[in-house]
């Protein structure tokens, strides 16, 4: 299951908002999934930690946002999800 789909499924505002901001920065929305769509975990853990640091070091990814997140997502997930998020979100505020 792709993102766009699991958001549809979980009745997540998010798809529309990303929309929003795909379009805001001229960027097509399918074509940024299609970006991703191939990618294997490590590759996308990868780059979700790239792009973290970077906005991290441009003052626009803080920790209370990642919690936000956290806080968000979590109750669609499963325990072992849940786990796999908050590592990930460990390692995101230690870059």
């Amino acid at each position: 299951m792709d993102f766009e789909n699991f958001c549809k499924i979980k009745n997540n505002p998010n798809v529309e908002e990303g929309k929003v901001v795909a379009e805001q920065n001229n960027i097509n929305y399918s074509d940024l999934l299609n970006k991703y769509a191939g990618k294997s975990n490590t590759e996308l853990f990868n780059e979700l930690i790239n792009m973290a640091k970077k906005e991290k070091q441009n003052g626009r990814l803080t920790r209370e946002q990642l919690v936000n997140i956290y806080n968000t997502i979590s109750p669609f997930l499963s325990e072992a999800e849940k786990n796999n998020l908050k590592n990930l979100i460990q390692t995101i505020s230690e870059v």
